[in-house]
């Protein structure tokens, strides 16, 4: 096998394994309720695997789709084509067939794609496939069929989960590193700008790193002393060839909102976190989160919690965005760097916490002169406070 065919059977198993690693996340929140790998079938009579699909999905209403995955289009699409519509015709329950290519390709590439995808709309051509569509589409899809019927807070939650999951597997993709390192193979590279901007930020050669494991599972990140989510969204270990180890903790943030919610925490672990002995202080946050609004509260009373976090404005931002000097493992739980994305795929920042506390503090103040809208969730009135901050990307 030629070096360029070993690369770019290499990257088709890359984009394969990142598949099959969301649709483990999305089985375990319920979007699907079951998937598998390498399935086949035959017609009756004949041979049962003469038909195949790399993954078939099944939702809760017993729809199942099969999906296959490629980097590039190529004349291997044309055994997609046979394998789907045979696949189809003997499993009435298979109702839709999707090609999949991963985010982050270059421009020439989503635009091939992108054409052939309209081709098969307006059936300019016969295609049993129903679409050929980026892997942050296919999420969408999926995550919109398994919440139909949930609140929007509960399918934004679900799209910044599938973000998590998207940024996780681009830092610890094997093709990626292979490219930033420079090595001959042909690799293709699979939302290679997620990597390499996370690299840049940390200044480190890609040339120095060994492997690297990321996760977004809360299995792998834990939880907090009281059962809760730590802040941290993606967990990764960067192995140096040295020996030595470098260990990120991201907080992600996906929204095409003007807002976001940056945390939810009681009064008294704000107070705890920030300044434990200002009894002042915690008076007034346990005042406000009675009330639950702003307007609940006495011109005096907010004058008065914003002289008391004047002098600690950092210290508060770091813990409500990042959980710093909160409870839980400071090495996994807290958060020291943001990722914030918009509804385009390539439209992201990263940021270490400080520069992201920064960048809102250099913006016009919100309540109590944080960078903050401070309010409650539904139902939590008198529990905790709630915090938006507008998205800065």
């Amino acid at each position: 096998m030629s070096d360029s065919n070993a690369g770019k059977n290499q990257i088709g198993k890359d984009a394969q394994v990142s598949l099959g690693g969301w649709l483990k996340q999305a089985k375990k929140a319920g979007y699907i309720k079951e998937y598998y790998e390498r399935h086949r079938d035959g017609y009756a009579g004949h041979s049962k695997t003469q038909f195949y699909a790399p993954f078939l999905i099944e939702f809760k209403n017993g729809d199942r789709w099969i999906l296959y995955s490629t980097t590039s289009l190529r004349d291997r699409v044309k055994e997609d084509f046979w394998d789907a519509e045979n696949l189809k015709a003997i499993d009435p329950t298979i109702v839709k067939a999707f090609l999949i290519y991963p985010d982050g390709r270059p421009r020439k590439v989503r635009d091939a794609f992108a054409s052939f995808n309209k081709r098969i709309e307006d059936r300019t051509i016969y295609s049993p496939l129903d679409g050929a569509i980026p892997f942050a589409t296919f999420q969408t899809l999926v995550i919109s069929i398994g919440t139909a019927g949930k609140s929007s807070g509960y399918i934004a939650g679900a799209e910044g989960r599938a973000f998590e999951v998207r940024v996780a597997n681009s830092l610890r993709n094997k093709a990626n590193l292979r490219v930033l390192k420079g090595k001959p193979d042909d690799s293709i590279p699979v939302d290679i700008g997620l990597l390499d901007t996370v690299l840049d930020k940390i200044s480190l050669d890609p040339r120095a790193i060994s492997f690297i494991s990321s996760s977004a599972d809360r299995e792998d990140i834990g939880t907090l002393p009281s059962g809760g989510s730590p802040k941290t969204d993606v967990l990764t270990n960067i192995f140096l060839d040295s020996g030595d180890q470098s260990t990120l903790t991201i907080s992600c943030k996906k929204t095409g909102a003007s807002s976001v919610t940056i945390g939810q925490h009681k009064a008294d672990d704000i107070a705890l976190a920030v300044d434990p002995s200002n009894t002042k202080l915690k008076t007034l946050l346990n005042k406000f989160q009675v009330e639950g609004t702003l307007s609940a509260m006495s011109s005096s009373e907010i004058q008065e919690l914003t002289d008391e976090l004047a002098p600690m404005m950092k210290t508060f931002c770091r813990f409500i965005i990042g959980g710093v000097g909160g409870p839980g493992d400071p090495n996994k739980h807290w958060a020291k760097y943001v990722m914030v994305c918009r509804d385009d795929p390539d439209d992201f920042k990263f940021y270490t916490l400080d520069e992201y506390i920064d960048e809102l503090l250099s913006k016009p103040r919100k309540h109590f002169g944080t960078p903050f809208s401070w309010t409650y969730a539904s139902g939590s009135k008198g529990n905790d406070i709630q915090f938006k901050v507008d998205v800065t990307n």
